[in-house]
């Protein structure tokens, strides 16, 4: 089950990645602005992919983790390929929240089944496995995304980000089954929300890593969007070159930092 879990956190990042790399020939087809861009990129995606993050992993503590990641796998692969199918900047911005609203999904039941498929000792292992997918899926975004768009066109990119999460969801569902809960039991107790979240918000350490954590993803996602078409407009690199470059990039930032 881990593996198949890491493939699918991988799918989760590239199908939000993939929007990156094709922001210059959508901005084209529909004539919009950089600012319309950045708000279909970041924003549309990021309002709901957060503010629904804490409820439904409040709903992978009640319901079947399982069913709760197929179902939002599918969702969001579904979004995915219909941002393909989109014929209007509306209809583009549609697709893009819904799969913020399926991605958000899928990293708290996943999260919550790994903890209990492995004991104590294995523990600190499997979520660094896991992991893995992130990297996995921001290379599978931009390299699929530049490759397609140019061979193919941006259509044909979403189209081949959404279809084998649709399939792999089908998968998960039919062949995998829920792992037994309570491998944290003996730990942990779930409080509810309300006093959870008022004891967080008076620790000052817990305040000072959240806003450090929101000021380097804000970095971080800001270049992973903006670098591509920076490149396109000021550069002759086709469009898979620059995605190398792009990566190439990124890696020395955080290096840096």
């Amino acid at each position: 089950m881990l593996g198949l879990l890491t493939i699918i956190y991988a799918l989760n990042f590239l199908d939000r990645t993939i929007f990156n790399v094709l922001i210059e020939p959508i901005k084209k087809e529909f004539t919009l602005s950089d600012t319309t861009m950045g708000l279909l990129a970041g924003f549309g995606f990021v309002l709901f992919y957060s503010l629904l993050g804490i409820p439904i992993a409040r709903m992978a503590d009640r319901l079947n983790r399982r069913n709760i990641v197929a179902v939002a796998f599918a969702f969001w692969s579904a979004m995915t390929y219909l941002c393909g199918m989109a014929s209007s900047v509306t209809t583009l911005a549609l697709a893009r929240i819904g799969v913020g609203i399926g991605e958000s999904a899928g990293t708290p039941a996943s999260q919550s089944m790994i903890a209990d498929l492995f004991d104590k000792n294995e523990r600190p292992r499997a979520p660094g496995i896991y992991a893995i997918g992130t990297y996995l899926g921001v290379f599978l975004g931009y390299f699929l995304g530049g490759y397609v768009n140019q061979h193919y066109g941006w259509r044909t990119a979403f189209f081949s980000a959404g279809l084998p999460g649709i399939a792999l969801a089908a998968v998960l569902w039919l062949t995998i089954s829920e792992p037994k809960r309570g491998a944290m039991a003996e730990t942990f107790k779930a409080e509810p929300i309300g006093p959870t979240l008022r004891f967080l918000g008076a620790q000052p350490s817990f305040v000072i890593v959240l806003i450090g954590f929101c000021l380097t993803t804000y970095t971080n996602y800001a270049t992973a969007v903006w670098i591509p078409p920076f490149l396109a407009r000021t550069t002759t690199l086709g469009a898979l070159l620059f995605v190398w470059a792009a990566r190439w990039i990124r890696s020395d930032i955080r290096r840096a930092a």
